[in-house]
């Protein structure tokens, strides 16, 4: 019997969406904005919406060499910037249609998100710890994971405070500029990782923004 272990998250924003991959504890990838076609997002009938939906997520994820991803499959996230009223029926069609034969699929508030590869890792990551680090909005927030031998590990927020101070790029900078930004971005989050890890056993951290 073949092992599961591929995590994906599909995350939908506005007119775009991002699948995010992850096979055991290292191999990852990120396609990013990925266009939704117009038939799909002026389609009415939520059932249909969900199955042409379904089938260009299948043919992004052929292109980048994962055809027949289900084999493989043991968990399919999907989140939205807004999950209520017509996106959350369109998600929640997706999940009961087009992959309702998959083993294991949710639909997770975008916050909550932030822990559906922490708290799905293999049993390998028991007794330690996972970081996320979150920047996508307006302030950085460090989740902590603790995992305990034989337990379900569980997300603890330890760290909330206003990310002002970092050297974000942004649209309005030019090429050279938003490299600058980068390179002192990256050194600014090395020094609060190594901070972390003094006093911290780490086994992954993930950074979002």
């Amino acid at each position: 019997m073949e092992e599961r272990d591929l995590i994906i998250g599909i995350h939908i924003r506005d007119d775009v969406f991002q699948i995010s991959c992850q096979r055991g504890l290292i191999e990852g990838m990120s396609i990013e904005n990925e266009e939704i076609p117009k038939d799909i997002k002026e389609e009415e009938d939520v059932t249909t919406k969900a199955v042409l939906f379904a089938a260009k997520i299948k043919q992004v994820l052929k292109e980048q060499g994962l055809e027949g991803f289900e084999k493989e499959l043991r968990l399919l996230v999907f989140t939205a910037k807004d999950i209520g009223g017509k996106t959350g029926e369109f998600l929640k069609a997706l999940k009961d249609g087009p992959f309702s034969a998959l083993p294991d699929v949710r639909i997770i508030k975008e916050k909550e998100a932030l822990f559906h590869y922490v708290i799905n890792q293999p049993r390998e990551l028991k007794g330690f710890e996972v970081l996320v680090i979150d920047m996508i909005d307006d302030e950085l927030i460090i989740n902590r994971a603790i995992t305990e031998k034989g337990r379900r590990p569980l997300p603890v927020l330890i760290e909330d405070e206003d990310n002002e101070g970092l050297s974000r790029p942004n649209d309005a900078m030019t090429g050279e500029q938003k490299d600058r930004a980068l390179s002192i971005l990256d050194a600014e989050l090395s020094a609060l990782c190594e901070n972390i890890l003094k006093t911290h056993i780490v086994t992954g951290i993930y950074l979002l923004g």
